[in-house]
């Protein structure tokens, strides 16, 4: 007759809770962030050509490295003071405009200051509230997040251009829909 074996312990498996790493910047005193998935690149600013009669979200296009990029300046896109002299950086993002499955279109973003990346628990991200979105066609704040002290605005960056915008920056006419209005 065997002899039964010591009961082995199993040790105690905790699940972490999954992370949701952003990257956090500052505008008009603000501080917002972005998925650092859709970041491609934080440059310091280069020299905007301005685009006759382009449209207004629209600060200009940069060249950069041969690709000729969409600029938009995010304080005027949200409606904030001018900011002449305070830009530092540009970050490069990738933004779905609507060009089919798997294709995206790079533009840059201008904002005052880009702080460090910042990571946060997902059940630490609440909705933006309500009245983030007044004047706006999308729901332009996915979230907000607080990190060090600091309140941070996140950026859905598929929606932080509204359809019309998107129709713009992929070179197509824009059919709005009747049941919206005007995009």
């Amino acid at each position: 007759m065997r002899a039964p074996s010591p009961r082995r312990t199993r040790p105690e498996v905790t699940v972490e809770e999954p992370r949701v790493q952003l990257v956090a910047f500052e505008l008009a005193g603000g501080d917002f962030a972005v998925d650092i998935m859709r970041l491609k690149e934080v440059i310091q600013p280069v020299p905007v050509t301005v685009v006759p009669r382009g449209p207004a979200f629209l600060e200009g296009v940069i060249d950069l490295r041969g690709a000729i990029l969409p600029v938009v300046d995010l304080r005027r896109r949200f409606g904030l003071p001018s900011g002449a002299g305070l830009r530092q950086k540009l970050l490069i993002v990738a933004i779905d405009v609507g060009l089919g499955p798997g294709r995206r279109l790079i533009l840059g973003l201008v904002v005052d200051r880009v702080r460090e990346p910042i990571h946060v628990k997902a059940s630490d991200l609440k909705p933006a509230p309500p009245l983030a979105h007044i004047d706006t066609d999308s729901r332009t704040f996915g979230a907000v997040a607080t990190h060090g002290g600091r309140l941070h605005m996140v950026i859905d960056i598929d929606r932080l251009l509204g359809p019309r915008e998107r129709a713009i920056l992929a070179g197509r006419d824009f059919e709005p829909d009747p049941d919206r209005g005007p995009g």
